[in-house]
C-alpha cells in the first residue's frame, strides 16, 4: 500500500508498560499523554500495556444505556469506563492494547486520514513480523447501528487475509495533536457477548487469537514494528526534563 503520510519528526517516547493497571488509570494515563502533548511537553509516544480486570471501554461519544448490560456488569465486576477517543464498546482482558499521541508537526500532512494511515501501517509491518498476513481495510463501512468494536471493521482497521479484524482503532484528533487507542484480542473470551445488549452474536476470531503467540511475542513485534519508522526515547529521561520545566 503506498500510504501518503511522510513523518517529519520521528522520535517517540516508548512506554512499554507491563504491569497490568485498572481501567480507570488506563484511560486517564492515555489522557495525561494527549494533555502533556497539548501542552507542547513532550511530541510523541507509544505506549504498550494490559488490564487488571476484565473492563469495558466505550466511545466518547457513545450512548451505552441500551448497548451494555450495566447490572450483569456491576454483578460480576467489570468495569465500565469512557475513553478519550471515539469508536464503540470493547471488552478488554485478554489482549494487548497501545496508544499513541503524535504532535501536528511529526507528520508533513497533518490530518485524521494520515494519523490512521501511520497506525495502520505500522500496525501490518507488526502482523507481518508475526508471520500474519494482515491489509489496511480501505473501504468506509457504516456501522452506525452496531455497538461493538469487533462486530465491523471500520476503514484503516487492520483484517487479517480471511477478512477477520486483527485490531480496533479509535482516535480523538485535534488540530494540537491526536490520540490513538488500539485493542488487539489475544484469545476468544466465551462470555464476550453477555455483558452486550445485541441481537446476533458473532466469532471473535482473527489468525492471531488461532495463531496464539503470546502476549511477550506481540509486545515485542509492536516494538520492532514501529521502531521501522520511528526511533525511541527513554521515558525516564523525558520525564526528568518535563519536571525540570
Amino acid at each position: 500500500m503506498n500510504s501518503s503520510y511522510i513523518i517529519k519528526n520521528n522520535h517517540f517516547i516508548l512506554f512499554n508498560d507491563t504491569i497490568p493497571h485498572s481501567g480507570k488509570f488506563n484511560m486517564e494515563f492515555d489522557l495525561w499523554l494527549f494533555q502533556l502533548l497539548e501542552q507542547k511537553k513532550i511530541s510523541n509516544a507509544l505506549r504498550i500495556y494490559e488490564w487488571e480486570n476484565p473492563t469495558i471501554t466505550y466511545g466518547k461519544f457513545q450512548k451505552i444505556d441500551e448497548k451494555i448490560n450495566k447490572s450483569l456488569c456491576k454483578k460480576d465486576r467489570i468495569d465500565l469506563v469512557k475513553r478519550p477517543t471515539g469508536g464503540r464498546a470493547i471488552l478488554h482482558f485478554r489482549e494487548i492494547t497501545f496508544s499513541l499521541v503524535i504532535a501536528p508537526e511529526s507528520l508533513k500532512e497533518f490530518n485524521f486520514k494520515n494519523t490512521f494511515l501511520f497506525t495502520a501501517d505500522r500496525l501490518k509491518e507488526a502482523f507481518t513480523l508475526l508471520k500474519i498476513g494482515s491489509h489496511i481495510n480501505l473501504k468506509p463501512n457504516r456501522y452506525q447501528e452496531k455497538s461493538i468494536c469487533f462486530q465491523s471493521a471500520a476503514q484503516y482497521e487492520i483484517l487479517d487475509d480471511q477478512s477477520g479484524k486483527l485490531t480496533g482503532i479509535a482516535q480523538y484528533f485535534t488540530k494540537n495533536g491526536v490520540l490513538i487507542q488500539g485493542s488487539i484480542p489475544l484469545q476468544n473470551d466465551p462470555d464476550y457477548f453477555k455483558y452486550f445488549k445485541i441481537k446476533k452474536t458473532f466469532e471473535l476470531s482473527n489468525s492471531l487469537i488461532k495463531k496464539n503467540p503470546g502476549k511477550e511475542a506481540v509486545r515485542e513485534a509492536l516494538i520492532k514494528g514501529f521502531s521501522k519508522k520511528i526511533s525511541f526515547q527513554d521515558p525516564f529521561l523525558v520525564t526528568k526534563k518535563i519536571k525540570e520545566r
